[in-house]
């Protein structure tokens, strides 16, 4: 089966009518009614933004509505060189299966150009195309990758420009975070604010990256003491910048901060200014499911279950259009703090357990995160000593990650539960 016009016409047909969508419903205001009609007509074959409109309206994948082959339609043509003096078609190319979603594809590519690239000992190519692939991993959650990726990186910047071997360290430093190496991360956070560069006007926006770094850290190990103030200057290094989507994650993050200073109305504020200034259409899909994921975990946190509903209901469908299976198993995790809110802890329990346990599941800080919810549920079920057994597992990882303030807060809960 190919990504074929009569294909596409075929299958976006039946889809629409399944959907019970007329084609100027469908074509919402991307395109005209009839557009859609000559696509179904297999006599047009549609741009990027117009399949990933149509995906999103039809709720499904671009992979599911283009076929099996979808990957050919944006391939380099056949008849151009695999690898040509520079890399840029495979770099087009990889971006084209990102924004489809397909980000295993993506990564594909990418590391087959940056092993050409290293063979022609093509040092900027080689630079570009490991940032790339550095996205592409963060994307996809395969954070040992990316360490791994990012350390070498590191090693062959060691006498590069401040601007481009800070950016790699702060990715460097984020990544830590994400493995839930709390101690590392947050000392190569630290040490990173001491450079000379990230006091320059020039770099606010590295700034505010990596004060989000260590503000996330600081909240995960439990040292919150600085927190308020690094989220101050988180706020006015984002508004030194004057970009909307950089001063809508100050606030994104703040309200996470806030929540662990349980602070959860003003966290509610920030998150409302943060969606006033994070739209969908001005970020990436993907950027736009992690944030309507966060907004509903906050809200939840904020004790409003029917708001955050909204929001995680908009992340799940948008979640249709990535194959990532740690996206999908970060929601499986909030629609678990969903029905442990609602009243629902032998449930909670369940799904909690999908995302604790297995070959996919979470791992790092989101693992974590996840037990603690999972104990709750395992608790409110009635359910004690399996509770306990969850947290003993959690409070090893904290000591495993430097994390010792929240380990000891885990056993001393678990002595409560004893008792």
């Amino acid at each position: 089966m190919r990504a074929t016009q009569p294909y596409l016409g075929n299958r976006l047909r039946t889809l629409r009518m399944e959907k019970g969508l007329s084609q100027k419903a469908l074509a919402g205001d991307m395109v005209t009614p009839s557009y859609i009609s000559l696509l179904e007509a297999g006599e047009r074959m549609p741009t990027l933004d117009v399949i990933l409109h149509l995906a999103r309206a039809l709720e499904t994948t671009p992979a599911d509505l283009l076929g099996e082959d979808y990957r050919d339609v944006f391939a380099p043509h056949p008849s151009a060189p695999a690898s040509g003096p520079s890399a840029v078609a495979g770099q087009l190319y990889a971006r084209s299966l990102v924004d489809l979603g397909d980000y295993a594809g993506a990564r594909e590519v990418l590391e087959r150009e940056l092993s050409q690239a290293k063979g022609r000992s093509a040092g900027d190519e080689v630079l570009e195309l490991s940032l790339e692939l550095s996205r592409v991993l963060a994307a996809a959650g395969d954070h040992p990758a990316r360490l791994e990726l990012l350390d070498e990186m590191l090693a062959a910047l060691s006498g590069a420009v401040p601007a481009v071997r800070i950016s790699v360290a702060i990715d460097r430093a984020s990544t830590l975070r994400e493995l839930g190496r709390f101690g590392q991360a947050r000392d190569a956070a630290e040490e990173l604010l001491s450079e000379e560069f990230l006091a320059e006007a020039a770099a606010p926006h590295e700034r505010v990256r990596l004060l989000g770094v260590l503000v996330s850290v600081l909240c995960e190990i439990g040292e919150l003491e600085d927190v308020e103030r690094l989220t101050q200057e988180l706020r006015a290094d984002a508004a030194a910048t004057g970009q909307h989507a950089i001063v809508g994650r100050a606030h994104w993050l703040t309200g996470m901060a806030l929540v662990r200073l349980g602070r959860q109305q003003e966290a509610v504020e920030e998150l409302k200014q943060a969606g006033s200034l994070l739209q969908f259409g001005s970020m990436s899909m993907l950027d736009w499911l992690r944030f309507c994921r966060s907004t509903a975990s906050i809200l939840l946190a904020a004790g409003d279950p029917e708001s955050a509903l909204a929001w995680l209901t908009t992340a799940e469908a948008a979640a249709g259009v990535t194959d990532l299976t740690s996206e999908r198993m970060a929601l499986l995790r909030v629609r678990a703090e969903y029905e442990l809110a609602a009243g629902n802890p032998s449930r909670a329990a369940e799904l909690y357990a999908q995302v604790t346990e297995g070959p996919e599941m979470l791992s790092g800080l989101p693992l974590i995160t996840a037990l603690r919810g999972q104990a709750d549920a395992l608790r409110g079920a009635g359910e004690v000593q399996a509770a306990i057994e969850v947290l003993r597992r959690a409070a090893q990882l904290y000591e495993e990650s430097d994390s010792f303030r929240q380990a000891s807060a885990v056993w001393r809960e678990i002595d409560e539960l004893r008792a």
